[in-house]
């Protein structure tokens, strides 16, 4: 009776865990950005936006003529899944065309979303910002349990040892902060949002979404969807 019992009682904790593991991922996967449908997907332009490009890390040339700004938080799903796979699209067709700019938006919600933003500064600050992206996306799922040290290593940072200091500083980084009270400011939600030359995304585009407005603004053409 016994062995039934807790044969029993172990089947009913696995199934507990399982209900936990499901809501967990169910969080993790919508909170950020709620799904929506693709008919949803509508442009506003934003006056202001060439003064945001000063708020974040930008990847390419100032000269560029199609000048992209993601508000980023490096643990969210959603914007791991646009640099991972639309955003190489779009920077293989555009190249020397498009820049990226990213600015700082943790969410609380994700419980290493300021750390990794952070770890992304102290990189950032040895010309390895952008190799560092990479690799937080990359190893997502490890955030939390990899550390800095090694994500760094990774990222070709040569001097992990000041990268550590840095990263455990107590000090608050100017560019975090600033990336919070813009993204306030704007009434953004959630996390990616994109404006491309102005032009706000509602949601976060596809690579053949994006080539189409990218297309029009080269042109000279107002961009529509």
């Amino acid at each position: 009776m016994t062995t039934r019992i807790e044969r029993i009682l172990s089947g009913l904790l696995t199934f507990a865990a399982l209900v936990i593991a499901l809501v967990v991922v169910r969080r993790e996967f919508f909170a950020a950005r709620p799904p929506v449908s693709r008919a949803t997907l509508q442009l506003e332009y934003d006056s202001q936006w060439q003064g945001m490009l000063e708020q974040g890390i930008r990847m390419g040339a100032a000269s560029a003529p199609l000048q992209l700004i993601e508000f980023v938080d490096f643990e969210c799903p959603v914007c791991r899944g646009f640099h991972r796979n639309t955003w190489p699209a779009i920077q293989k067709k555009f190249r020397d065309q498009l820049a990226l700019t990213v600015i700082h938006s943790p969410l609380s919600i994700h419980r290493f979303a300021r750390i990794a933003a952070r770890a992304i500064e102290c990189a950032t600050s040895v010309g390895q910002g952008s190799q560092m992206m990479e690799v937080v996306f990359t190893k997502q799922d490890s955030l939390g349990l990899k550390s800095w040290p090694g994500y760094a290593a990774e990222a070709g940072v040569s001097d992990t040892v000041q990268f550590t200091r840095c990263v455990t500083a107590s000090n608050r980084l100017a560019r975090i902060d600033s990336g919070l009270a813009l993204f306030q400011r704007k009434g953004i939600r959630g996390t990616p949002t994109f404006f491309l030359n102005g032009w706000r995304f509602s949601i976060p585009p596809s690579d053949v979404e994006f080539a189409r407005v990218a297309d029009a603004l080269l042109a000279g053409r107002k961009p529509a969807l």
